[in-house]
């Protein structure tokens, strides 16, 4: 029997990859040998370049970080033997790292003994080195290091910026309309600022941006109702899957021609406004109305589910009918509300939608709430653009 070497199925896409000329994105299961071709790419770079320092390879964790040094490493060793390996892929290798250390020899760079000189590093660790290098620019020190659970530093800054509201008037009257709009709730408040640290790449930049106060809030509305049009739609395909929207617009149809007969509750309520529907609205802001009434018949003013329904709703009880044939529907209508809303009470995620929807962001865009809302808007962002600059200067 001969010895027949193995076929590499995908020899060409890794020819392709060691094309130093082009960048290049590797995607592949583990086991496949993205290391070693990352080393090997590595090693093409090195043969080329003046000095070692002029290559960067990053990754996440200094765990990674130290096999890709062992492994480049070890492919400098590999070159020093003499012998060319049978293998293919490390005889690749192999030739590779005797042009690097060629290059090594002739241009003193000594990288088997200062290996300090390979840069591989963690993500954290390179912008510590950038930092550390722009000590004035970055306004942070030259003394950086970084650490696994920052939320301590979270609290220095927020406390930081709190202790120095003093010195700025116009922060601080900014930040007192702001303690209004939480209720006047320090901690709350104090909270949220640290909450919103670990997210400062989604804010940071309409904070500091925000001379342009109108593009900036038509961006940030734009966002907004994406979010909740595709909250509407989870909620409206979960509902779907369910199989209630026969027995919810049954039952909402009911609740509405009830309230819209009857003024003083109407005028209370959004619920008048399912009279006439026969499935769920579209998921859009335009549809505001209605899915708005529909969580008003599902859920109470804290956004929890409802336990049971009565006349302010549009059920009324059978006493309130003007024959036995309007008590049966009374009854009929009220028991098949009443199953329903216990069904709802089994799905966590479908009320989970509609709270994120409808008790947080969604009185912020709806038409009734824009006068209150620009308001609201400008002293957010007027805040927090101070508390940025506060926490990191």
């Amino acid at each position: 029997m001969s010895d027949l070497a193995p076929i590499i199925v995908d020899a060409s896409a890794r020819e392709e990859a060691l094309d130093i000329s082009r960048s290049i994105c590797v995607t592949a299961p583990a086991g496949s040998g993205k290391t070693e071709l990352l080393t090997q790419r590595i090693l093409k770079l090195l043969a080329v370049v003046d000095q070692p320092e002029q290559i960067l390879a990053i990754t996440f964790t200094r765990k990674a970080a130290a096999e890709m040094r062992e492994r480049l490493l070890g492919a400098l060793q590999l070159g020093l033997q003499a012998e060319e390996p049978s293998v293919p892929h490390k005889r690749l290798t192999w030739q590779l790292a005797r042009a690097v250390l060629n290059k090594n020899d002739s241009e003193q760079w000594h990288l088997l003994d200062n290996t300090g000189r390979l840069r591989l590093q963690t993500i954290d660790s390179l912008c510590q080195s950038i930092a550390s290098d722009l000590p004035v620019m970055s306004q942070l020190g030259a003394k950086l290091k970084p650490v696994d659970d920052p939320s301590v530093l979270y609290q220095q800054a927020v406390d930081g910026f709190f202790a120095g509201l003093d010195s700025d008037p116009n922060v601080s009257e900014v930040l007192g309309q702001l303690l209004l709009h939480v209720d006047n709730n320090v901690d709350r408040l104090y909270k949220l600022f640290i909450n919103m640290l670990p997210l400062r790449d989604q804010w940071l930049k309409h904070a500091a941006g925000f001379e342009n106060q109108e593009a900036t809030r038509s961006a940030l509305e734009q966002t907004l109702t994406r979010w909740i049009e595709q909250e509407l739609t989870s909620a409206s395909a979960l509902m779907l899957s369910l199989s209630i929207e026969s027995d919810l617009c049954a039952c909402a149809d009911f609740a509405g021609s009830q309230l819209q007969s009857m003024p003083a509750e109407n005028a209370a309520s959004a619920i008048g406004e399912l009279a006439g529907i026969k499935g769920l609205p579209a998921p859009s802001l335009e549809q505001h109305g209605q899915w708005s009434a529909i969580v008003e018949l599902l859920c109470t003013k804290e956004g929890k589910p409802r336990k049971r329904v009565d006349k302010r709703q549009g059920f009324p009880a059978k006493t309130a009918a003007k024959d036995k044939e309007q008590q049966a529907v009374f009854e009929q209508r009220k028991k098949a509300m009443q199953s329903l809303l216990a069904e709802i009470q089994t799905q966590p995620e479908l009320l989970s939608r509609f709270r994120n929807c409808f008790f947080t962001a969604y009185y912020w865009i709806s038409e009734r709430a824009l006068g209150n809302s620009r308001a609201a808007y400008h002293l957010s962002c007027s805040s927090l653009r101070a508390f940025s600059f506060g926490v990191w200067s």
